[in-house]
């Protein structure tokens, strides 16, 4: 009887754990709208992310303070990707992890995003910095995360003009 109630017990936990409020986090870096020239706008980022994985990452900026990521793909020619963003085929625009708001200062570009945190549903934020070489290249240096140590990098994001751009409205970010 008492293997039971603990087993009761213990399956009632993993509800409960598993059923936990996946809502959305408030960010720390408040969305401003960017009136600057310290990066480009029209257009997106993007890197081939050599020696880590062979896949290409992608992001949009946008003059209202927020930024679109579009995740990795397989693809690395940017035109068969750009294909694929006109069809509306790479984006989940309704999904809280592919937007975040970003914030510029001196040389430094700082993302802050929701990661997921298997097994449960709770949603973590990470901020990722980049130096800022150029209107069109920036440096990803380092990723702060949540319960986890600082990662630190040396990945190379290049500017490729793009039109039209996705839609930047979201409701994820204030």
């Amino acid at each position: 009887m008492k293997k039971i109630k603990n087993s009761l017990v213990f399956l009632c936990g993993l509800i409960i754990f598993y059923s936990c409020d996946c809502s959305y986090y408030k960010f720390s870096i408040k969305r401003e709208n960017y009136n600057g020239n310290e990066i480009k706008m029209d257009g997106y980022f993007y890197t081939d992310n050599s020696g880590k994985s062979s896949t290409t990452s992608i992001q949009f900026f946008f003059r209202n303070g927020v930024v679109l990521s579009g995740g990795r793909y397989a693809l690395h020619d940017l035109d068969s990707i750009e294909t694929e963003i006109l069809n509306g085929a790479l984006f989940d625009m309704d999904n809280k992890r592919s937007w975040s708001p970003f914030k510029i200062k001196n040389d430094t570009l700082i993302t802050e995003y929701l990661y997921e945190n298997p097994p449960s549903c709770q949603l973590l934020k990470a901020k990722s910095f980049f130096v800022i070489l150029n209107d069109t290249t920036i440096i990803l240096k380092r990723v702060s995360q949540a319960a986890y140590k600082d990662q630190e990098y040396n990945q190379i994001w290049h500017f490729k003009q793009f039109y039209p751009k996705p839609d930047s409205t979201t409701i994820f970010i204030e």
